[in-house]
């Protein structure tokens, strides 16, 4: 794993700034910031940021079942995993 360790939140650091700061599970780290004039449109940029290693480990979890890689087409198999790819970095 080359990324922070999940689970990640948001911290409104400040609404004259316009910031939503992504920090790591002990609050100590900034993982990301999302810079945007305070609207539902960027706090739900962050909450979607914030999500990301949950959402890669759930997914991580469909590619090792066989079982659920069998049951799906074979677009939803790739879809599942260019995404996973792309969350990697590959």
């Amino acid at each position: 794993m080359k990324h922070t360790k999940g689970p990640w939140t948001t911290k409104t650091s400040s609404q004259d700034d316009f910031t939503i700061d992504i920090i790591n599970e002990d609050g100590k780290l900034s993982v990301a910031a999302v810079y945007h004039n305070y609207t539902d449109e960027a706090e739900a940029n962050a909450t979607l940021i914030s999500a990301a290693p949950e959402m890669l480990e759930a997914l991580e979890l469909v590619l090792n079942d066989n079982r659920l890689m069998n049951a799906m087409s074979r677009e939803q198999a790739r879809a599942i995993l260019d995404a996973v790819k792309k969350a990697k970095g590959e």
